[in-house]
């Protein structure tokens, strides 16, 4: 019974540890300085942030799949509401042409689907000024142009500037 209590002990300080260790490194210590602070060696804290990383990716992987389907059932419930709404636009008999409004609105469902589920292909966005042009091709690209994208994807294109009337 002693050895199985010891080892609960020694795996909640190893765990209080490595929490330490996780935070001094996102604080922006070196892995030196980090080892250093928490007494541990430096391959120690390598290992320990590595094995955050993989934890992190695999969490964000699954919280990003279960945002996916929120996102998706909200649009369901749009899509739903909205075309009861479009139907009684059309009046009682469904004579009436009904409010055009709603059909924008599914139509835009339509189009935040098709983004969430990669249904579009690449977009690509070209800025450019009178002595050169950034051409942005992202898979990824959905018109967030505060996102700034990663500078792999982004290369630059020389424009010959257009010559005046009076340079002929």
């Amino acid at each position: 019974m002693g050895n199985a209590v010891n080892r609960k002990r020694a795996a909640a300080e190893r765990d209080e540890r490595n929490r330490r260790v996780v935070a001094a490194y996102l604080e922006g210590g070196t892995m030196e300085a980090v080892g250093r602070s928490v007494g541990v060696s430096k391959a120690t804290v390598s290992k320990v942030v590595a094995d955050a990383r993989k934890q992190w990716v695999a969490e964000s992987v699954h919280d990003a799949g279960e945002l996916l389907e929120i996102e998706l059932r909200k649009l369901g419930i749009i899509e739903i509401e909205t075309w009861h709404a479009w139907r009684k636009s059309q009046g009682e008999d469904q004579a009436e042409p009904g409010d055009a409004g709603f059909l924008n609105i599914l139509l835009r469902a339509s189009e935040r689907r098709s983004k969430l589920l990669g249904l579009d292909g690449p977009q690509r966005l070209e800025i450019a000024t009178s002595e050169h042009a950034v051409i942005i091709e992202d898979t990824d690209w959905y018109g967030n142009l505060d996102r700034i994208p990663q500078r792999d994807t982004m290369r630059e294109i020389d424009v010959e500037p257009e010559a005046s009337e009076g340079d002929e």
